[in-house]
């Protein structure tokens, strides 16, 4: 990690202690721009704790699965507002949209986790899936 950043100048702010200024090197410029090019083109298999939670989905009764879902889908809704309500915002104060890509996928991903969850509550209602559940965990409640 050496070598990415170096010392531009010292500077002394009224009664305060000297700082260094640091800027980028060209080598960490590269490095930057190598990391950045990485992180951009190659998909990456992240788990979060929903994907743990939804292996052991079938812990649950269907209709408190059900619940518990519907209340992530409330949550969701009232994330997507918000991020909505926020790029709204910043696009009427003229922010350029390039500095709202992250919020835009952001919104993507909270639309698509929604719809997922309301496609899996729709799954879970089925009788077809009580019964199995029933057959398979009832004993076991």
């Amino acid at each position: 990690m050496t070598g990415f950043v170096a010392p531009q100048e010292t500077v002394r702010d009224s009664a305060r202690p000297e700082r260094t200024v640091y800027a980028i090197t060209d080598e960490g410029r590269h490095e930057v721009h190598d990391w950045l090019r990485t992180l951009l083109a190659q998909p990456r298999q992240e788990y979060p704790h929903f994907a743990v939670a939804l292996s052991l989905l079938s812990l649950l009764p269907p209709d408190e699965a059900v619940e518990v879902l519907r209340r992530r889908s409330a949550a969701l809704a009232g994330q997507i507002e918000e991020t909505r309500t926020t790029v709204a915002e910043a696009r009427a104060d003229g922010l350029a949209w390039i500095y709202l890509v992250e919020e835009e996928y952001s919104l993507a991903l909270l639309e698509a986790e929604r719809r997922f969850v309301a496609d899996l509550i729709e799954s879970l209602k089925q009788p077809d899936y009580a019964r199995s559940w029933q057959e398979t965990m009832g004993d076991r409640t």
